[in-house]
């Protein structure tokens, strides 16, 4: 999630479909309201500020019975569009017709993460179809679609036909360079990793142009962590994933890892292993020169600080973010 113009921390409630806006100097809560229109389980994965009255809240859930009611808005595989001050919704923008060209007719768009970038919105779509517990559902190619919060309208798309199960995405201002990442697909069973890449667009001219790919074999072969993508200057920090279960025991593989990957090229540096599903969603500091990594491994439970003003990144120090409860931490988020 990026930082939002009013300065609010944001939390989002998926299960009950709920956005909550903390003050950050208490956290007390400001505003709560809901973004489940017409009753829908919409299941929403991101806040996008993209003005001081106005957010974009992506719907992962598709209403296949939607009311035919004005400004009911409750079509879902869509961006709600809401008053930042008020949580009031103003509009829907329905994303059910750009599904990836290719992808299985099961497959819904389900927008997922989303940035503001030099006066448009860019936001990956899931591209995957139902999610029915304990079936492995079918995925298309990834792509992510731009839109005009002037008019909030779609007015082009970036597809990455190579890669599937593209969510995190994020923008360096100074190089104008967006790096969107992608999982592959649990659906390709041991193949999923061919499909997981982190990947560079240039949207400094015209047209956006996919610039660099750094795929996950060129990592070590496991998946690369959806979750986040973190830059700093010309190095990625990527995070890999334990890979597909066991077909019989259904228990993992292997280990996470953490590396240090030029974009330029280059054998990457591994920085950090971890046990299965250990390692979560990192974060930049890029005035400090800093990466955040929070390992949520049950009896050491930990946030690993890497200093990267150095080549490669060294540990700088690690901290127990619950030092009491010792709950495991699974995210940092920049604010």
């Amino acid at each position: 999630m990026t930082s939002q113009h009013r300065g609010d921390l944001v939390v989002i409630d998926r299960e009950n479909a709920t956005i909550i806006y903390l003050d950050p100097s208490t956290c007390a809560p400001r505003l709560q309201f809901s973004v489940s229109t017409g009753g829908l389980k919409s299941n929403p994965h991101d806040v996008i500020s993209v003005g001081a009255d106005k957010i974009y809240v992506t719907r992962y859930e598709k209403n296949f019975t939607p009311s035919a009611a004005p400004g009911a808005f409750d079509d879902g595989d869509d961006i709600l569009v809401v008053d930042a001050g008020t949580g009031v919704v103003k509009g829907s923008i329905v994303l059910s017709s750009q599904v990836p060209p290719g992808s299985d007719p099961t497959v819904q768009a389900r927008p997922d993460r989303g940035v503001l970038a030099d006066g448009k919105v860019y936001v990956t779509l899931g591209a995957l179809g139902p999610l029915t517990p304990g079936v492995l559902t079918a995925a298309g190619p990834g792509r992510v679609v731009i839109i005009d919060p002037k008019t909030d309208e779609v007015t082009g798309t970036i597809d990455l036909p190579d890669q599937k199960g593209c969510s995190a995405i994020d923008y360096q201002q100074a190089t104008k360079k967006l790096y969107v990442s992608c999982g592959g697909s649990w659906g390709d069973g041991a193949d999923q990793a061919k499909k997981s890449a982190l990947v560079e667009i240039d949207i400094s001219g015209t047209t956006p142009v996919v610039a660099r790919t750094i795929k996950a074999a060129d990592v070590d072969g496991q998946p690369i962590n959806f979750s986040y993508a973190a830059v700093l200057s010309d190095v990625a920090f990527i995070g890999t994933l334990d890979s597909f279960p066991n077909a019989t025991t259904g228990k993992a593989g292997s280990s996470d890892g953490f590396y240090a990957a030029a974009l330029a090229g280059g054998a990457p540096t591994k920085l950090k292993d971890g046990g299965a599903f250990n390692l979560g969603r990192a974060a930049v500091d890029v005035a400090a020169q800093r990466v955040f990594l929070p390992d949520g491994d049950f009896t050491t439970p930990r946030v690993h600080v890497f200093d990267a003003s150095t080549t490669p990144a060294t540990l700088a120090t690690s901290f127990e973010a619950n030092p009491v409860g010792h709950l495991p931490p699974r995210e940092v988020i920049w604010y």
